[in-house]
């Protein structure tokens, strides 16, 4: 959409409201050519709030959640068919060197998604996916890697009812109480501990991803 469209839609006296998903890492060369022609501006980065403020935009935080109705499929608790499962695009940041130490150390790994040999899956086998896995990984990195994001699919596992093993972001803890509602890694070492771990202890893995 041309900037020109947006100026006449707002001489209509309609608002322009735009909503930014990467600042993390296109703030500097893409998001701040929009402010002018924005009313009001949303961001899924919470530190860029007062980037875009002090450029006198009108910013608001609004993270990017789901519906819930889009992602509750009943199951019971034994119909497990994935030991570790990660959903999303191959090529960002460093998730193919992950994935490819997690299967060198024996760790069973299925991936889904743009770049992988499973390639891409439907919303509904996604949240199949999401269900049936013991443990779902979230990797937070922005795409080019230079900060770490609140991603959707942290909500689309946890609105599952999935078990949410999650790379830390910061703001995460003002949203899940860590160690109850999900579980955290900072490395690759401590991710490595606590697969193992929650691979063998069901019923603490169960617990957490109820609640």
């Amino acid at each position: 959409i041309l900037e020109e469209t947006f100026q006449e839609i707002r001489e209509l006296g309609a608002y322009v409201v735009g909503w930014f998903f990467d600042d993390e890492t296109r703030f500097d060369n893409y998001s701040i050519g929009w402010i002018p022609y924005m009313d009001y501006i949303f961001t899924a980065d919470k530190s860029s709030v007062q980037r875009y403020q002090q450029l006198g935009a009108k910013a608001y935080h609004v993270l990017v959640t789901c519906e819930p109705e889009n992602f509750i499929i009943s199951r019971t608790n034994t119909d497990y068919e994935i030991a570790v499962s990660f959903v999303g695009s191959k090529s960002v940041a460093d998730r193919a060197d992950w994935v490819k130490k997690l299967i060198g150390d024996g760790i069973s790994t299925e991936t889904f998604g743009k770049g992988w040999d499973n390639g891409f899956v439907s919303h509904d086998e996604m949240v199949k996916i999401f269900t049936t896995s013991k443990i779902n990984i979230c990797f937070t990195k922005s795409y080019q890697g230079k900060r770490n994001q609140l991603k959707g699919k942290i909500f689309d596992i946890t609105m599952c009812g999935g078990f949410l093993l999650c790379e830390y972001v910061e703001g995460i803890e003002d949203l899940f109480e860590i160690g109850k509602e999900i579980v955290c890694f900072n490395s690759y070492t401590e991710a490595i501990e606590k697969i193992n771990y929650f691979l063998i202890h069901k019923e603490e893995r169960e617990q957490i991803a109820k609640a």
